[in-house]
């Protein structure tokens, strides 16, 4: 039986950190975070604008759009910044 301070470094390590959370997933905590629009959250979580699973022909162009219609400049230029591209 493992000691209970090893016991809790095992059960850190078959937990997954955020630093391996996918770019979709980043994204829509910080879209959550910024407090945006439940809609921009939901595309975030399904792929929408992830470049392979997404429907959009330009989905960075249309995350991009959707925030500025949601006053979200800030959010934007991280966007423009690569910071929620995927690894």
């Amino acid at each position: 039986m493992l000691a209970p301070f090893r016991l809790h470094i095992y059960m850190e390590l078959l937990t997954f950190p955020k630093a391996h959370a996918t770019s979709a997933d980043r994204l829509a905590q910080a879209l959550t975070n910024a407090g945006a629009p439940p809609r921009l959250i939901v595309n975030a979580r399904i792929g929408a604008y992830d470049p392979i699973r997404s429907p959009f022909t330009f989905p960075k162009i249309a995350l991009l759009h959707d925030l500025r219609v949601a006053k979200l400049h800030a959010l934007a230029m991280r966007v423009i910044a690569g910071e929620f591209e995927g690894a």
